[in-house]
């Protein structure tokens, strides 16, 4: 360029010896160059607080200052144009305020664009020898837009293929692993939670139909969290008490130590119907399946 008389100024570049004041984006063709990692990304001074009206004219507005000359912000920038194709549509002056729904679409999509300088491509496409480029197109449409994309696949002198898209394996590790051991904990817990809390309900219409109703006069087991099965203590129901709808809510029974009163749900009826049992007629002694005397209080 000098033997040619191209004198020059104004240098950009990048590599290990830009210096600090240096580090600023430097403007590209409406995009902003991070010159330290060698990147470009969109500029978003441009979102301001949009005013209390909207109307057509101000959506147009904000949807012409997103500025991208390669079109990696198209999913983004796309949303307003669609509003405005429904308030035409819909047949609103560009002075006329739009919908409180079409409004509210809006001011989200303001908020979301506020993010857009986090969105960064590499400036460069092909590292390192490459032996074989092949460009692989994939175009879709719908009813309210199209839209096309371009991969760039090249295979190194190695026969190594690489992608011009970073792999998702690898990119945020270790959120992704972090976030797959919260998902399983938290599936662990409400499994738990769930047969914990409503697998008896569950099986409640199924024990409806082995229903036991006790009567005055049986040999019935006390529940007694703090003891085992077996240790409960036994007692004789002397007395029921059903409810308004004819079914027994609590008992009153005899136990060694004197009479006490306990809802339903804590008596439980021996393994046995010893009144249809041919000893207890004759007078022997009744036994549990595990071998336990039955004794009358």
């Amino acid at each position: 360029m000098a033997q040619a008389k191209f004198d020059h100024s104004g240098w950009e570049f990048t590599g290990e010896a830009i210096s600090l004041k240096d580090l600023k984006p430097t403007p590209v063709l409406g995009l902003l160059w991070d010159k330290s990692k060698d990147v470009l990304f969109c500029d978003n001074s441009f979102v301001e607080t949009p005013p209390d009206t909207i109307t057509r004219r101000v959506i147009l507005s904000y949807a012409n200052r997103v500025f991208d000359s390669i079109g990696f912000t198209c999913p983004v920038s796309l949303q307003p144009k669609i509003l405005l194709q429904k308030s035409w549509r819909s047949k609103v002056s560009w002075d006329s305020e739009v919908s409180t729904d079409m409004k509210k679409k809006f001011l989200k999509w303001i908020e979301d664009i506020k993010m857009l300088h986090l969105v960064k491509i590499p400036r460069k496409f092909l590292i390192g020898d490459v032996s074989s480029v092949s460009f692989h197109v994939f175009c879709d449409a719908s009813g309210i837009s199209y839209a096309a994309a371009v991969f760039i696949r090249c295979k190194s002198a190695h026969d190594i293929p690489t992608v011009g898209m970073p792999d998702l394996d690898k990119l945020d590790t270790t959120d992704v692993k972090g976030r797959l051991k919260y998902q399983q904990s938290l599936r662990q817990h409400l499994r738990s939670r769930l047969r914990r809390e409503n697998l008896g309900i569950l099986l409640q219409p199924r024990m409806k139909s082995t229903y036991y109703e006790v009567k005055p006069g049986e040999i019935v087991l006390i529940e007694d969290d703090s003891k085992k099965r077996l240790l409960w203590p036994m007692a004789k129901v002397l007395e029921v008490y059903p409810g308004k709808d004819n079914t027994v809510r609590v008992v009153r029974v005899k136990t060694q130590s004197g009479e006490i009163v306990r809802p339903i749900r804590q008596i439980y009826p021996l393994e046995i119907n010893y009144t249809n049992d041919e000893s207890h007629s004759s007078g022997k002694l009744l036994t549990t399946r595990s071998g336990r005397t039955v004794k009358v209080p």
